[in-house]
């Protein structure tokens, strides 16, 4: 919320901003009782959300540059991304490493390797199409949603051990993802009404 207004000077409803700090508590709660809380864990969690955030903000700039294609977007993105990658791999010093492996040989790896790209190329591009239907908020909204049902699989699945305040951060943050869903799909619904009334208007003066 608070870089969508600095970049865009738009704020949503009270509602919606309620339903994200049900949310950004339930993240907190969740966080800061982990058995395994770390505060530079915690600080890299944040950094990440934030960037996350920026990068949703940029993303709806970029797919207004480009004629809203979710798809030229990343073609370009792909390709900024693999310029940035190679003097990266460079000066991290791996890349002997890498050259050396016998990974390189295996039909396997490269299969699994096509496989992962594949499918990270259909994640961005749908995460554009999220963008570029809704908005950044709500794409980062559904990033948290998502984050709590894995957790919440991962107790019921696995069996993973959580702590009440655990599970009522994983609660919190699901029931306000809920919450800012139902709000947006009533917004949107009386958004598509008013149109289809303003519509029927100039018809029916027609």
């Amino acid at each position: 919320i608070i870089f969508s207004f600095i970049l865009t000077g738009r704020l949503p409803s009270l509602f919606s901003s309620l339903c994200c700090l049900v949310v950004v508590g339930g993240f907190l709660l969740g966080s800061l009782t982990e058995r395994a809380f770390t505060t530079e864990g915690f600080a890299f969690g944040v950094a990440s959300s934030a960037t996350v955030a920026l990068y949703s903000l940029a993303s709806k700039r970029g797919l207004e540059e480009v004629g809203r294609s979710s798809f030229r977007l990343m073609h370009y993105t792909t390709f900024v991304g693999l310029l940035l990658l190679l003097p990266v791999v460079h000066l991290s010093g791996e890349l002997p490493g890498v050259m050396a492996s016998p990974q390189l040989s295996s039909k396997l790896f490269w299969v699994f390797n096509t496989i992962a790209a594949v499918c990270g190329f259909g994640i961005n591009v749908a995460f554009f199409n999220l963008i570029n239907s809704s908005s950044p908020l709500t794409a980062h909204i559904v990033g948290c949603a998502k984050a709590a049902l894995q957790a919440w699989l991962s107790v019921m699945i696995f069996g993973n051990v959580v702590s009440p305040l655990n599970a009522l951060g994983i609660v919190l943050t699901l029931a306000g993802s809920s919450l800012y869903s139902l709000e947006r799909h009533l917004t949107s619904a009386k958004e598509g009404d008013a149109k289809l009334a303003k519509t029927a208007g100039k018809t029916g003066r027609k």
